[in-house]
């Protein structure tokens, strides 16, 4: 085995074993009671089944600064998708969650 080979071996077997961990983890807290609520939770998808099959665009866009951002192509697209989860989640430095009934909560203020 090449020293090459070796490195990709080395780099998917990581990956594999990552991936493994996370689906324990999800398993162990889903519907883990938390105060009066139950935690729901889900294993993000792997890179193969992401929702998003631009992805390029969307990495250059999640890349560019502010005041390019508006010239990447599929900015428009990416600004509401942006815009929708600054609305409706609270991002934790190892969380996201998502806030049910948000909408009518602002709404009414």
């Amino acid at each position: 085995m090449s020293f090459l080979s070796y490195e990709r071996y080395e780099k998917e077997r990581m990956e594999k074993n990552a991936w493994h961990v996370s689906k324990q983890v999800a398993e162990r807290i889903d519907d883990a009671p938390v105060l009066k609520e139950y935690i729901n939770s889900k294993l993000s998808e792997t890179p193969e089944e992401l929702f998003f099959f631009n992805s390029c665009e969307l990495e250059c866009y999640g890349n560019a600064s502010e005041n390019s951002k508006s010239k990447v192509p599929g900015a428009a697209y990416f600004r509401k998708i942006e815009n929708l989860i600054d609305e409706h989640y609270i991002r934790g430095e190892l969380f996201i969650e998502y806030c049910r009934d948000s909408c009518k909560e602002r709404a009414e203020n």
